[in-house]
Formats: structure tokens, sequence, C-alpha cells
């Protein structure tokens, strides 16, 4: 991932994402993870959720 624009107003926020598992919304996930907030995320399928991997 490039370089992102640190929101500080983010820092240490709860961000809850459903659909979190696969496409946009996981990086959406990434992406607030970066911004340091803390990300709950939600799925309908269980298989997508055990395939993400965080690396932070």
């Amino acid at each position: 991932m490039g370089v992102l624009t640190s929101y500080q107003d983010l820092k240490d926020k709860v961000i809850f994402i459903t659909g979190g598992a696969c496409g946009i919304s996981t990086s959406m996930a990434e992406v607030f993870i970066h911004q340091q907030t803390k990300v709950a995320f939600i799925n309908i399928e269980q298989q997508p959720i055990y395939s993400v991997k965080w690396h932070y």
C-alpha cells in the first residue's frame, strides 16, 4: 500500500464494517487500520473471513 494521509481524528475510533472479508470492504478495513482505528467486521459467509491475513 502506498503512502496515506494520516487523519488524527480517526485514531482510537471504532469502525464497524459489514461484508468486511472480501472486496472493497477488506481494503476499507486495511486503510482504517493504518489510521490506528479499531476495526470490527462481519461477513455472511465464513470461509472468506478465514482467508484474510492481517499484517499489522
